[in-house]
């Protein structure tokens, strides 16, 4: 029997399809720069000399397979998932007099290496010939967080990612802090506390937009929505004075796209909202959430 090769057009296809989709993986979030030099000695000075100030620094430095022209050495501080919080620090530092700038950084994926053989059909046909796609796990993020507090020596709101510039006799005033990156580890269907992993830290944290669950949420729908997040970095603020007393904070998580998860959970039909505690300019989205979802008939909403 003839053997059919498949056609040369749609194996190249299938390559750059590959490649493509690998490279559509990429993740983004935001840093404040604050120098970019071709000198590594320059941009270390630079980061110890923002260290004596208290600020906080990393440098990314050129990867050996970069081009000449990226060849930098950048002395960056603060890592966000949405930009004006990244702004925000930025016009802080400018206040103090430091030069910065915001940017965005890709944090990509390893180059997938790919092997696509033509494949042969015919009288027995073997199976080895397959494409093989392999992607080397990336380097997790270091943590950073960022500080929110109110000077009365000023009367100003001040942010900054290093605790040691914060006064000590203001520490404990501190009004907001926020992480990222965060994983979810747990969702507490009885309460719907949120258990977060951060570095070699844990904290539960019961979401500010939500009311307490007076029904009885279905396993699947749990289970569902652990997928979703599982693996995904998200940013978490919360209110170091909203504390209670089994150590859970009060508090808001975010998603790569800038919704909060309380959202995705309204969405889901997992949990119904507290209008007084939503932003007035996002309540339209939670009502509008919560009417679909019971239209829907959705988890809790499944029996309505």
């Amino acid at each position: 029997m003839k053997k059919q090769i498949l056609d040369p057009f749609i194996a190249v296809c299938i390559i750059i399809g590959i490649t493509f989709h690998a490279y559509a993986e990429e993740e983004y979030y935001f840093t404040v720069q604050l120098m970019a030099t071709v000198a590594e000695a320059t941009a270390k000075a630079c980061s110890q000399q923002m260290g004596n100030k208290g600020i906080e620094t990393f440098i990314e430095h050129p990867d050996n397979n970069t081009k000449a022209t990226a060849s930098f050495w950048k002395v960056k501080t603060g890592m966000f998932a949405i930009r004006t919080d990244a702004e925000h620090y930025a016009a802080e530092l400018k206040s103090q007099g430091i030069d910065c700038w915001v940017t965005t950084t890709v944090k990509k994926p390893q180059k997938a290496q790919t092997l696509a053989q033509a494949v042969a059909v015919g009288d027995n046909s073997s199976a080895q010939n397959k494409k093989i796609v392999s992607k080397k796990a990336d380097k997790p993020l270091p943590v950073t967080f960022t500080y929110r507090y109110f000077n009365p020596d000023d009367g100003a709101v001040h942010i900054t990612s290093s605790l040691a510039t914060i006064p000590a006799r203001l520490r404990q005033d501190i009004r907001e802090i926020s992480v990222y990156p965060v994983t979810v580890q747990h969702l507490d269907p009885k309460t719907l506390l949120v258990t977060l992993a951060f570095g070699s830290e844990t904290k539960k944290v019961r979401l500010v937009e939500l009311e307490p669950p007076d029904r009885t949420i279905p396993p699947m729908c749990i289970a569902s929505l652990e997928t979703f997040l599982a693996g995904n970095d998200l940013r978490l603020k919360y209110f170091p004075a909203r504390t209670s007393a089994d150590g859970a904070v009060e508090g808001s998580l975010y998603l790569k796209n800038g919704d909060t998860l309380a959202l995705e959970m309204v969405k889901r039909g997992i949990a119904t909202y507290s209008p007084q505690s939503v932003q007035f300019f996002e309540r339209h989205l939670f009502q509008e959430a919560k009417e679909k979802a019971c239209r829907e008939k959705l988890c809790i909403w499944e029996n309505n």
